[in-house]
């Protein structure tokens, strides 16, 4: 059975000698594990539209185990993030609680739609250590109302951040 879907690629693994296992988190699907069958390979027909930060259109097959890749057309490469080492810290850092925060085939709209602007912000140009900090805060503050949880009092940045851990971690 085939399926379309658009969605960010959180990690990725090698599987094999030429295949990857993706993992993407999707607005409509929540977080999806998939392969992607000799994307290793020189002459892929993913080319770079499997790497970390990309969002994609997707057409995937349920697989017994794992989906499987079919098709994906990048919506959005976010290249601006890997142009410097503190912006690819600070996406890799979004991913991986994204990835930290949720369960497969559970979608979460709202989650998707934060990590898709934030991720956005981090391509702006000019952006300082500040700017870096303020879309942690806010993204760490918005994760945890997403999921209902979030502090009912004004909590010191370190409290807060010792919350947001626990909740993910």
């Amino acid at each position: 059975m085939s399926y379309k879907t658009s969605g960010i690629n959180l990690k990725s693994h090698n599987l094999g000698n030429s295949d990857k296992i993706i993992t993407i988190f999707s607005r409509d699907l929540g977080k999806i594990k998939a392969a992607a069958r000799g994307s290793r390979k020189p002459a892929s027909k993913f080319g770079g539209r499997l790497e970390l930060f990309a969002h994609n259109d997707y057409l995937l097959n349920k697989g017994k185990t794992l989906d499987i890749i079919n098709q994906a057309e990048t919506i959005e490469p976010f290249m601006a993030i890997r142009s410097r080492f503190e912006t690819i810290q600070a996406g890799l850092y979004l991913l991986w609680a994204v990835d930290k925060a949720t369960v497969e085939y559970q979608p979460n709209p709202a989650l998707f739609d934060l990590l898709l602007s934030c991720l956005k912000a981090l391509t702006r140009p000019g952006l300082t250590a500040k700017g870096l900090a303020k879309i942690k805060n806010f993204f760490q503050r918005e994760v945890l109302n997403c999921e209902g949880i979030g502090p009912e009092e004004e909590l010191s940045e370190t409290a807060f951040e010792q919350k947001f851990f626990d909740y993910v971690g």
